[in-house]
């Protein structure tokens, strides 16, 4: 398990994320599936994100399917 970003870590740069499955990942305080911070475009577009989980439990924890901090996102057909 990671700490965030369970099945993708992304900081800063542009990135494309697209015709993946995401599934059964887990991360213990952020994006459960993906995690994004910084600066920079993403695309996330036609993937299956399904069954991703964040387990902590207390006043934080957040994005068991997606986590965004930062940048500009496009999210689109997933």
């Amino acid at each position: 398990m990671a700490i965030i970003g369970g099945g993708i870590y992304i900081v800063d740069g542009d990135h494309i994320v697209s015709g993946n499955s995401l599934s059964g990942n887990t991360a213990f305080e952020f994006g459960g599936g993906i995690y994004v911070s910084g600066h920079g475009m993403m695309v996330v577009s036609s993937n299956q994100i399904l069954s991703n989980a964040v387990t902590f439990t207390d006043a934080f924890g957040y994005g068991g399917g997606v986590y965004v901090d930062g940048g500009n996102l496009t999210f689109s057909d997933n």
